[in-house]
Order: structure tokens, then sequence, then C-alpha cells
């Protein structure tokens, strides 16, 4: 149980794995399926029942896709699913379905219960963008230790595509020149999201672990932070900073032979 949760946190968190696996050598980027529900507060132990009672269904009936879930304070639950290519949402949505008629009225009855839960949901495809992430050579944080997770959320204005990312870049080289141990993993919107839009996610053990962390990062990177980050605001149209933390209870990844 334990290795798969610290694979799972490996996945997710910030989606470490994805990036780490190719900072080496090539650097691809992969696609991401986003979904968000915002839960009736009253509904909230509703859901994550329902939640458990589906990663134990889809333990019995070895289905063959991950998700992970996320939440935040705000009632947010975000899913999490790695796909080949868009065509992938097709088959990953046929295999549910399969799932269901294989355990029929019991599926059922949890679906019309877990559907009762939530505002709201919203589908997006985000894409990583290792060029534009940091990942430290000795990181301060073991992946299963870095559970809370805070996103930067960038709306770009429309005809500042180009230097926004040449800043991230900056922000990169600095983070790498002053040899900072919490690293960054940035993403860009693709489908179902308000374009031009990235973000990037950071990690810590918790919220007050990140906030202390984040304050003596930002003296080691000295004097340089605040015209950088001034001239990053300077290409948004909005910026937002949410954070939260990864749900191994309420995630599943299917077994590997």
């Amino acid at each position: 149980m334990k290795s798969k949760v610290i694979l799972m946190v490996a996945l997710l968190i910030g989606f470490g794995f994805v990036f780490t696996a190719t900072q080496a050598g090539e650097q691809k980027s992969a696609l991401l399926l986003i979904e968000e529900q915002i839960v009736k507060p009253a509904k909230i132990a509703e859901l994550e029942a329902a939640l458990k009672e589906m990663v134990a269904y889809c333990v019995e009936h070895n289905y063959p896709y991950s998700w992970m879930t996320y939440s935040d304070y705000n009632y947010r639950y975000c899913y999490v699913m790695p796909i080949k290519d868009l065509a992938d949402i097709d088959t990953q949505m046929k295999a549910g379905a399969e799932l269901g008629k294989k355990i029929g009225d019991p599926w059922k009855a949890l679906m019309s219960e877990y559907l009762g839960n939530y505002e709201y949901t919203k589908l997006g495809v985000i894409r990583t963008r290792p060029d534009l992430s940091y990942i430290p050579e000795n990181p301060r944080l073991k992946p299963d230790e870095a559970v809370y997770t805070r996103w930067g959320l960038c709306y770009v204005k429309a005809d500042k595509t180009g230097e926004f990312e040449e800043l991230m870049k900056k922000w990169v080289e600095l983070f790498r020149e002053k040899n900072i141990a919490d690293g960054f993993n940035t993403f860009m919107g693709d489908l179902g999201t308000d374009n031009p839009f990235y973000f990037y996610a950071e990690s810590g053990k918790s919220p007050e672990d990140f906030f202390t962390q984040n304050t003596k990062n930002m003296d080691m990177l000295g004097e340089e932070v605040e015209p950088l980050w001034m001239k990053t605001l300077g290409v948004l149209r909005k910026y937002e900073s949410i954070g939260g933390m990864f749900r191994p209870e309420l995630s599943y990844i299917p077994k590997k032979e």
C-alpha cells in the first residue's frame, strides 16, 4: 500500500513524475484531462463516501485508467487523468461505461447518489511544459511528503504569450542559479480553459510548511525577485493563487504487471 501511494504522489504532486522522467533527456509534453467540481458543503461526506466506493470497484475489476484527486478549502474537487491524446478521452469514457455495465444496478445506484453531491462539473485539457519548469537536483521533500500543492493561475494577455514564456524561463534560471531545493512545474491550458492560460505548481508538507519555506526561498532568490515578479504580472490579465491537498484515499491507479 505504501508503494502505491508514493507512486501516486510522484505522478500527481505538481505532476513531478512527468517532468523528472524527461528532464535528463528530451523534454516531452504530456496531456492531462482535468475534471473540476464544486461540491455542496453539506454533501462532502456523501461525495467522498461515493468516491471511495468507486475506487473499490475499480480495484475489484482492475480498471485500466487512473485518476488522482485533489480538494481545496473552497469545496472544489479536481480529478486528474493522464491521457495519450484527445482520442483517449473517448476511450476512457467508453471504458467507464463498460465498467458500469459489469457492475450493474449497484453502479447505477452509486452514480445516482454521486451526481447529487455537487453544484456543477467542468472538463478541460492541460499540457505539461517541462521547458518552463524547475526540478532541483536534490529536492527538499520526498514525493510522499509533498502532499500540499499551491497553484499560481496565470491568465496571460492574448498578445503576451511569448513574453510570458520568456519570463518563466528566467524564473527557471534564477531558481537554478540559487540552487533552490523546492521546484515548480508549469502547465499550459489546451481545450476547455480560459486561454491563454498557464499555471505553475509548488508543493509542501502542509500549508504551514509551504509558506514558511516559500519565505526562505524568496530571501535566497534575493533582490531579483521583485522586478521579475512585477514584469510577470505585467503580462497577465488576471492572477490567482489557490492551494489544495492530494487525496490518495479518493484516487485510483491500476496495478502494473
